[in-house]
C-alpha cells in the first residue's frame, strides 16, 4: 500500500471514531465467540503472494515484500536490479509482459526452492518462446525477501537471449530513436515502467514486422546520399578513438547528435565529447568489420576490448547521416552470446568494487575522463584478484597492440604457451570447434587469427583431439598466423607437414582445416656464405622457405629484366630490397604471388585461382596505398611505411566492408582496394611510429 492509501485509511478511521462519539450508546451485545488466530504466512505462502503481486501487476505490493530496494533480483541470469533497484526492476519487468508461475515449492531453511515457469505475454510468445522452464530460490530475512534468483533451462534461455538480441538489432536498425530512451536512467525523463512498456511495444512491432510478407512500397524519392562512402566515417571514428583523438572523432558528427548504447548516452556534441573522453580513459580499443550501407545509414560489426578483459565485446553499430553528410544519430546494440560472459564479468566486478572501493566505483560511473581512469584502474585491480592480470597480458601478447579482436590466454592443457587473438570469422569457427560441433558456420570471407607467441596442438589431423595419440608428441609451432578462406585449401598447393617450416594445412580434409603460416624470419646465422644482396632477400621469410628459394635481384637499369642470383628448389621466389624506396623491403612470394607480381609488372590483371601467401618480415614502404602503378608518392603525400607483415591473395578479392583500407590502422587492411591487384596486408608486429 502506498502513502496515499495510508493517508486515506487514516482519514477514514478518524471519521469512524467521530461518528461513534456522536451516536447514542448502543444496546450491549453478547460477547462474540473469539475467532481462531490467523496463522502467520509461511515462506511458501509468501512466494505465492509475490507471484500474485508480480502478475497483477502491482509493483508497489511486490516491492514491499523485499527487505529494501537494494536486494538482488536475478531474472534469466541477468542482475536486473544492479542499477535500477527492486522497485524499478519490478516495474520494468512487469511492463514488458513477464509473468511468473511457481510450483512444487519446498522450504529450505530460510529459503524456498520452487519450479518456475517464466511466461512472456508480449511478442515472444508468437515466436514459440513461451514459457521457459527453470528453478527459483527465494530467501527470507525476518519475513521479507533478501534474495531472489532464477536459473532457466540452458537451451530455452539461449533461445530467449537470442530473441532479445535479435530484437535489439531490429530496434537499432528500425527504431534508433528509441535506443536512447531505453538506455536512460529512470528519473531522467523515463520511468522504468515507461521503458518496459516501450520495449514491450517495440517487441510487438518487431513480431508484426517479422510475420508479414513485405509488399513493394510505392516509389519515393531516394534520400540524398550524404557521402560517397558511408563506411569511411565509421572507420575514421574507430581509428580516432584508438588514437585518443576526440576532436577527430567529433568532427564526424552534427552539433545536435544523439547517441545511445548500453554505456554511452549523449545529446549533443559536447556531451558526446565527455562520454568519449571517458571511453578513451578506460583504455578501450575498437575494431570495425562487415559494414553495410543502407540509404542514409551504415551498419557495422564493432568489437571493443577493455583494458582488463581479453574478450572483445561484440556490438552492432549504426550511424545515421543527415543531409550535410555528418552523423546525426548513432547507437550500438549488444550482440551475440558472448555478451552473457561479459555481463557476468561486469556484474562480478561491480559487486567487488562496491564492497572494496565504493567511493571510487561511484565516481567511475560518471562516464567522464576521470571516471574512465578510475574504471580502468578498478577493472585491472579486480582482474588481479582473480589472478587474471598475468593472463590478460599473456593473451594480448598474441597479436599486435592495435588488434581489438577476441583474445585468449595460454591453453593450460598444452605444454606450450599458446595465447591467440581471433577476428570475428575465426572466433565463430573457434567457438564451433570448442563446442564440438561437426562443422563451423559457413565461411563467407577470409578469417584470421594471431598466435605470435607460438603454440602447441595434440594432433595435426584430428580437430577434436584433446591429447596426442599414444606414441605421438604434441606439435610445437613457432609464431604464426592462422587463416581460413571460403572453399578451404588444396593439399596439392600447400604442405600438410607441420615440420615443413613453411605454410601448411592443419586438419586437412576436415571442416576445420586451416592454414598455419609461420612468421619468424630467417636468422642471418643460418644463411651461409652468401653475399649481402642474397642475405637481404632471404631475411624476408622463415628459414625453411628462404634457404631453398630462388633469389632475385634488381637490375641496374629499370628497363632490364630481374637478375636471378640463385635458382631455388622450391616454389618460392625472394626479391631483394627495392632500391627506389626509402625503406628496406625484401619479399618472398609463393607461386600464386609470382603470377600476381608478373601481371603487375606487365600491367595486366592477374588470374588468382587459389590463395597466395607472400612474406615481408623486415617491413617495407610503398609509394601509394591506392594506386598500384605509382612509383613515387603523389605530391604532398608520404611513402606508406609498413612494419613486418605477410600478404594474402584470395580468388575474388576482398570486401572493404569487412577489412580496413587504412595502412595506419595497425591491423589487417586492404592495399590497392578496388583494383585487380588488391590484397590484404597482415602486420605481425606493431606498426612503425
Amino acid at each position: 500500500m502506498d502513502r496515499k492509501g495510508l493517508k486515506f485509511c487514516g482519514i477514514a478511521f478518524i471519521v469512524l471514531l467521530l461518528a461513534g462519539a456522536c451516536a447514542p450508546a448502543p444496546t450491549p451485545a453478547p460477547a462474540p465467540t473469539p475467532a481462531p488466530p490467523t496463522p502467520t504466512p509461511g515462506p511458501v505462502d509468501r512466494v505465492m503472494t509475490l507471484q500474485n503481486a508480480f502478475n497483477k501487476p502491482a509493483a508497489d505490493e511486490a516491492a514491499a515484500m523485499f527487505v529494501d530496494d537494494k536486494v538482488g533480483v536475478i531474472l534469466q541470469g541477468l542482475l536486473l536490479s544492479s542499477s535500477l533497484g527492486v522497485r524499478d526492476t519490478l516495474d520494468y519487468a512487469t511492463a514488458t509482459g513477464l509473468k511468473l508461475e511457481f510450483s512444487d515449492c519446498k522450504p529450505d531453511g530460510e529459503a524456498v526452492n520452487c519450479r518456475l515457469l517464466l511466461r512472456d505475454d508480449s511478442c515472444l510468445k508468437s515466436f514459440g518462446l513461451d514459457p521457459f522452464h527453470g528453478t527459483a530460490r527465494i530467501k527470507f530475512l525476518d519475513g521479507k525477501i533478501n534474495l531472489f534468483t532464477t536459473e532457466m533451462a540452458t537451451e530455452e534461455a539461449k533461445k530467449w537471449f537470442d530473441a532479445q538480441w535479435q530484437l535489439d538489432d531490429w530496434i537499432s536498425l528500425e527504431r534508433p530513436d528509441a535506443v536512447v530512451k531505453l538506455n536512460e536512467s529512470p528519473g531522467t525523463g523515463n520511468t522504468a515502467r515507461q521503458q518496459g512498456e516501450l520495449r514491450g511495444q517495440l517487441c510487438k512491432d518487431w513480431a508484426a514486422a517479422s510475420s508479414r510478407t513485405p509488399t513493394p512500397a510505392p516509389p519515393t524519392a531516394a534520400p540524398p546520399t550524404p557521402a560517397a562512402d558511408l563506411v569511411a566515417p565509421v572507420k575514421a571514428y574507430v581509428d580516432a578513438l584508438n588514437a585518443g583523438d576526440v576532436d577527430a572523432a567529433l568532427a564526424l558528427f552534427t552539433e545536435d547528435v544523439k547517441w545511445g548504447d548500453h554505456i554511452v548516452n549523449a545529446y549533443g556534441k559536447e556531451q558526446l565529447r565527455t562520454r568519449l573522453e571517458g571511453r578513451i580513459a578506460e583504455e578501450v580499443k575498437q575494431d570495425v568489420t562487415d559494414c553495410e550501407s543502407r540509404a542514409d545509414r551504415v551498419i557495422c560489426h564493432l568489437s571493443r576490448i577493455e583494458a582488463c578483459m581479453p574478450s572483445a565485446a561484440p556490438v552492432l553499430l549504426v550511424f545515421i547521416y543527415g543531409p550535410d553528410g555528418k552523423v546525426k544519430e548513432a547507437n550500438a546494440g549488444n550482440q551475440g552470446a558472448q555478451w552473457d560472459r561479459i555481463v557476468k564479468w561486469w556484474e562480478a566486478q561491480a559487486a567487488w568494487a562496491n564492497a572494496n572501493h565504493a567511493d571510487e566505483w561511484g565516481k567511475a560511473q560518471d562516464r567522464t575522463k576521470e571516471g574512465g581512469l578510475l574504471d580502468a584502474k578498478l577493472c585491472k585491480e579486480y582482474a588481479a584478484t582473480l589472478g587474471g592480470g598475468d593472463k590478460i597480458q599473456n593473451a594480448l601478447r598474441a597479436a599486435p597492440k592495435a588488434i581489438a579482436w577476441t583474445c585468449y590466454p595460454d591453453w593450460p592443457a598444452s605444454p606450450g604457451n599458446d595465447p591467440e587473438c581471433n577476428d570475428a570469422v575465426m572466433e565463430a569457427w573457434f567457438r564451433a570447434l570448442m563446442a564440438g560441433e561437426k562443422e563451423p558456420p559457413a565461411i563467407s570471407r577470409p578469417g584470421m587469427s594471431y598466435m605470435l607467441m607460438g603454440g602447441s596442438d595434440p594432433s595435426n589431423t584430428d580437430p577434436m583431439a584433446a591429447a596426442p595419440a599414444p606414441g605421438e608428441d604434441w606439435i610445437a609451432s613457432p609464431a604464426h598466423v592462422m587463416l581460413i578462406v571460403p572453399g578451404g585449401f588444396d593439399a596439392k598447393q600447400f604442405s600438410t607437414d607441420p615440420k615443413s617450416g613453411g605454410p601448411y594445412i592443419m586438419w586437412d580434409g576436415t571442416p576445420y582445416e586451416h592454414l598455419m603460416v609461420p612468421v619468424a624470419p630467417m636468422p642471418e646465422s643460418e644463411m651461409g656464405d652468401v653475399d649481402a644482396t642474397m642475405k637481404n632477400a632471404m631475411s624476408a621469410a622463415p628459414a625453411a622457405i628462404a634457404k631453398d628459394a630462388t633469389i632475385v635481384g634488381w637490375p641496374e637499369k629499370a628497363s632490364d629484366p630481374m637478375v636471378v642470383l640463385r635458382k631455388g628448389t622450391n616454389e618460392w621466389t625472394c626479391l631483394a630490397d627495392w632500391p627506389a624506396s626509402p625503406g628496406n623491403d625484401p619479399a618472398c612470394n609463393d607461386s600464386m604471388w609470382t603470377v600476381w607480381n608478373d601481371a603487375l609488372a606487365a600491367g595486366k590483371a592477374p588470374d588468382i585461382t587459389a590463395p597466395g601467401i607472400a612474406y615481408m618480415l623486415v617491413g617495407g614502404s610503398d609509394p601509394s596505398n591506392t594506386d598500384p602503378m605509382a612509383i613515387e608518392p603523389a605530391p604532398g603525400e608520404d611513402w606508406v611505411n609498413s612494419g613486418p607483415h605477410i600478404m594474402l591473395l584470395v580468388p575474388g578479392g576482398f570486401d572493404a566492408k569487412a577489412f580496413s583500407t587504412d595502412p595506419k590502422s595497425g591491423g589487417p587492411y586492404i592495399m590497392w582496394d578496388g583494383t585487380p591487384y588488391e590484397h590484404v596486408m597482415l602486420p605481425v608486429a606493431d606498426m612503425p611510429q
